[in-house]
């Protein structure tokens, strides 16, 4: 009786093994089931292509369509796309830029895709905005140097043209700066040209000034002779003849 029911034991325990061996097979089945059908399903909620015709629809509702076919997001002011016009539009298997392309035609907006969000900017600054209100801001940084010895300049302005966002260097000629993703910096050093340098996206700038040389041939009288203003390092300054005889006299 005893050799019976360990025996019994025995085939319990195989066959339990072989009836978990069997479930862990159908259910790595069964996942891979599901990840191929969320797969399929992600592919068809999302198409890389755009198929839309309508006559004279408002441009967000465009962009709605476009969303829902796409995936992709819009990110753009609304009080901007009051001043857009009605668009008509027959796409057919259109890629998301020929869309694009298509519903901005003749608009006053320019866009950038980054990831998967499309980026809507006014191509000029509207008038009742300050010349210094942007939609868009990048971080910059970079160094301002001589152009001729490559020695950073301590000091160097660099200001947003049209606005009131600057910043100096330091003492390593090293500067950070949020600017505009339109903007244009001009860069100002006493002793130095000014430059204007249109902001091309790029988050690090190097920029190299060169030397003035307007004005510093001048002669100027010192006291018996001529210099050179290049030549002088100390203070010069012009005095009247008036201005000598108001002086105070103090010998008897």
């Amino acid at each position: 009786m005893k050799k019976f029911c360990f025996c019994f034991r025995q085939s319990s325990e195989k066959d339990t093994r072989i009836l978990f061996t069997k479930i862990w097979k159908i259910m790595r089945l069964l996942t891979f089931f599901i990840i191929v059908a969320t797969l399929q399903i992600s592919a068809k909620g999302y198409s890389q292509t755009v198929n839309l015709t309508a006559s004279n629809i408002t441009l967000k509702s465009a962009f709605r369509q476009i969303e829902k076919q796409t995936g992709y997001s819009f990110f753009v002011n609304h009080a901007f796309l009051k001043k857009s016009s009605p668009v008509s539009l027959s796409l057919k298997d259109a890629t998301i830029r020929e869309a694009l392309e298509a519903c901005l035609k003749d608009q006053p907006f320019t866009y950038a895709i980054i990831d998967r969000t499309i980026i809507l900017t006014p191509k000029e600054a509207p008038a009742y905005l300050p010349s210094h209100t942007f939609l868009l801001t990048v971080r910059v940084h970079g160094r301002v140097t001589d152009s001729s010895t490559g020695q950073p300049l301590t000091g160097v302005t660099i200001q947003v043209k049209g606005g009131s966002v600057g910043t100096v260097t330091d003492a390593d000629g090293n500067f950070s700066l949020e600017v505009p993703d339109n903007a244009v910096l001009v860069v100002s050093y006493i002793g130095y040209n000014k430059k204007a340098i249109p902001f091309s996206g790029d988050p690090v700038i190097h920029i190299s000034l060169a030397a003035s040389t307007t004005g510093l041939n001048q002669l100027m009288v010192v006291g018996y002779g001529t210099q050179k203003k290049i030549d002088l390092t100390g203070a010069v300054d012009q005095v009247s003849g008036e201005r000598l005889q108001n002086r105070p006299i103090t010998s008897v």
